[in-house]
């Protein structure tokens, strides 16, 4: 599954955490860069 998370704050890395253990796609999209890498 393809998925985009909008912003990676707090919800936004638990989410990433979760879903990338089920082997998915995942998009990050935030203002602040440092936080995409």
């Amino acid at each position: 599954m393809k998925i985009i998370v909008l912003g990676a704050g707090k919800v936004g890395k638990t989410l990433i955490k979760h879903m990338s253990n089920e082997d998915h796609d995942i998009i990050v999209v935030d203002q602040n860069a440092t936080k995409v890498e």
